[in-house]
């Protein structure tokens, strides 16, 4: 009878004891799978676009009746700074010459650069040359409340037209703005022994006006 006895009471001492067991297991298993699910979270996302674009950089000339062109592939014709019969001390050819800031950003004219070459527009010849050799080509810059004319090109220019290039002294313009030259010539008075080949001779002054971002 003891026997009996004692057989169940070590068999339901030992079932709850494995189910506490199970229970904790599961209960682990439990918090395990929470601990995860809590880590997750919606994500979202937004952009914001902006745009650049460049300045533009033009240069414009004109001559004297203000109208002005941006002078390329086609070249201004400056039919002001022309004379017809020139010699020592004679004739003059005179021209005004507007540069204008015909972009968006700020410009520094950086040279008028003054060559030559004969009618045809295509280079020098023996006469062009000689004549190149003789003449003189003045630039001054001037304001709007002056005239461009002989009283206010008096005297000789230093440069030679076949080749020159003035690149000190010249104006920063923005945007808009104008600056003007006045432009002469001429033979000089005191030029003598002057060379047969620059007689009967048609020359053509060619201005390349250049600029670069200020």
């Amino acid at each position: 009878m003891v026997l009996d006895v004692d057989q169940p009471s070590t068999s339901k001492s030992t079932r709850p004891h494995t189910v506490k067991v199970r229970l904790v297991l599961a209960l682990c298993a439990l918090l395990g799978i929470g601990a995860y699910g809590t880590s997750a979270s919606f994500t979202d996302a937004s952009f914001v676009r902006a745009s650049f674009q460049t300045g533009t950089l033009e240069l414009a000339v004109a001559g004297a009746t203000g109208s002005f062109v941006p002078g390329d592939p086609t070249a201004l014709s400056l039919t002001q700074l022309s004379a017809t019969g020139m010699y020592p001390g004679g004739p003059a050819g005179l021209a005004e010459l507007h540069v204008k800031n015909n972009g968006q950003l700020p410009l520094t004219v950086s040279g008028l650069i003054f060559t030559t070459t004969n009618s045809g527009g295509i280079a020098n010849d023996s006469g062009t040359t000689a004549l190149g050799q003789l003449a003189r080509l003045k630039v001054v810059p001037y304001s709007g409340s002056q005239v461009c004319n002989a009283a206010f090109m008096t005297g000789d220019g230093t440069l030679t037209p076949t080749s020159a290039t003035v690149s000190s002294g010249l104006p920063t313009l923005t945007p808009g703005t104008t600056a003007t030259f006045c432009l002469k010539v001429n033979i000089p008075s005191t030029v003598s022994n002057a060379p047969l080949a620059a007689l009967n001779v048609d020359m053509r002054v060619h201005i390349r006006v250049t600029a670069v971002q200020a």
